[in-house]
């Protein structure tokens, strides 16, 4: 049994947030590990006053005392689980029996395991849980009846600043305000709303408009001057599928007193991703918050290149266009197959045949079919001699409804297509609804 502070759940005093630093502690000289024995730090003539003179850990200027000596082992520090977290609002979980620990905050859960060198995080960020599996440096252990843990790692996982001062001998643990992170990240989110009600394609004096009535309350005045002067270079809404969701923040920092930077991703969706979730492309935005008469705004802006995402692309270089599928088709496989049309006039006596091509979702078998994506492939001379009412394609009295076309070919949708109604079929719809099919033009 562990003698340590640990009960069953322990709640400790002092806030941690979503800040991440990559600033480490140093270690270096501390002490070693010799022979798998535990040489504990040296004592050193410093500057902390303090009865035994020991190591120190220090948060947000105040000095935590500590009960037992951290130690150093394959170079990284082990620091006793309360030396780290004492003083912080965090819940500790020791389960005695399967030597695992868990410290939890609102945002994020670390769970360690003694003797194990790997950690299982998880972060909840916008009501979402997100799990990794992180391989540590040092196992966390027990000795002389108390746990120690990687120090470093749970800090910063913990979202503190963290560094080390070599003459005081102590680790510096700063922590912000959460009140502060929380408006600043809700600006951010608030803001991200808006992205979609902004259409940059709308003549100038409309684009204006909507740029003052839909960021105006977020954006300071210099920023909202410089995209009503600009509104090619304002964020916005470009297309009518997919659109600007919203913006996900992945990080934020304080850069001084009055400003913060905030990482983020402007989220972009179709129907299908509204309905099921994820998203069909992701922008990298970078965004500078500032305090302005004792409110936040966002002051500058800068947003990087579209990536891709949750989105799975069919590329036909033959016929020269391509098919955006959502992430659940991943797998899928192509069947080709052929159509026949018939001329109407009496005198044509011949036929036409063409190429059509099924886009087969992943989980098709024999025994459970579900519904494909067929694509029929036409000439432009032929697709001209349908829409004349020349040629009839199918036993449908209604033509195929066109998909998409490049310079040499018209890509286009049979009647009636799902006229089983098979599994899948509603999803098939979802995604012709947002003009998956593109052609893909050769550039001279």
């Amino acid at each position: 049994m562990v003698k340590s502070k640990i009960k069953s759940t322990i709640v400790l005093g002092i806030c941690f947030t979503t800040l991440t630093s990559t600033v480490a502690f140093g270690a270096e000289g501390i002490g070693v590990v010799k022979d798998d024995s535990v040489v504990p730090i040296a004592y050193y003539e410093n500057k902390i006053i303090k009865k035994d003179r020991s190591v120190a850990i220090q948060v947000d200027g105040k000095w935590i005392e500590l009960d037992v000596k951290p130690f150093i082992e394959n170079s990284r520090t082990l620091m006793p689980l309360f030396g780290i977290v004492e003083g912080l609002e965090a819940e500790i979980d020791w389960d005695d029996e399967k030597q695992i620990i868990k410290i939890n905050t609102e945002v994020v859960t670390v769970e360690l395991k003694i003797d194990e060198d790997t950690a299982k995080v998880v972060r909840n960020i916008d009501g979402t849980s997100k799990k990794e599996i992180v391989k540590l440096d040092v196992k966390p252990k027990i000795v002389d009846d108390e746990i120690f843990v990687p120090g470093r790692f749970v800090v910063e996982t913990l979202g503190a600043q963290v560094d080390w001062n070599n003459s005081l001998r102590a680790m510096i643990i700063k922590t912000v305000n959460v009140s502060e992170i929380n408006n600043v990240e809700n600006l951010v989110k608030d803001f991200g709303k808006k992205l979609q009600m902004v259409s940059l394609l709308a003549p100038k004096d409309i684009v204006v408009k909507s740029i003052e009535e839909n960021y105006g309350e977020f954006v300071s005045s210099t920023l909202l001057e410089k995209w009503k002067n600009d509104p090619e270079n304002a964020p916005g809404r470009l297309t009518s599928s997919p659109w600007p969701d919203r913006i996900e923040v992945l990080d934020t920092e304080k850069v001084s007193e009055d400003e913060y930077q905030v990482k983020g991703e402007i989220i972009e969706v179709t129907s299908i991703e509204k309905e099921n979730g994820g998203a069909a492309a992701k922008q990298p935005i970078t965004i500078s918050a500032i305090k302005d008469n004792n409110r936040w705004v966002i002051d500058e802006i800068a947003i990087g290149d579209f990536e891709e995402s949750n989105s799975i692309v069919y590329k036909n270089a033959e016929y020269s266009f391509e098919f955006n599928l959502p992430e659940s088709w991943e797998g899928y496989t192509i069947v080709n197959d052929e159509w026949e049309g018939n001329y109407i006039k009496e005198s044509q006596d011949d036929s036409e045949i063409g190429l059509m091509i099924s886009i087969r979702h992943p989980k098709w078998t024999t025994e459970n079919q579900r519904q494909d994506i067929p694509i029929m492939i036409f000439t432009i001379d032929q697709w001209n001699l349908i829409q004349k009412e020349e040629l009839s394609v199918g036993a449908a009295p209604i033509p195929p409804k066109e998909l998409g076309r490049n310079n040499e070919y018209v890509f286009a949708l049979p009647a009636r297509y799902n006229y089983e109604f098979l599994p899948g079929y509603e999803e098939v719809e979802s995604i012709l609804e947002n003009d998956p099919l593109k052609p893909i033009i050769e550039k001279n």
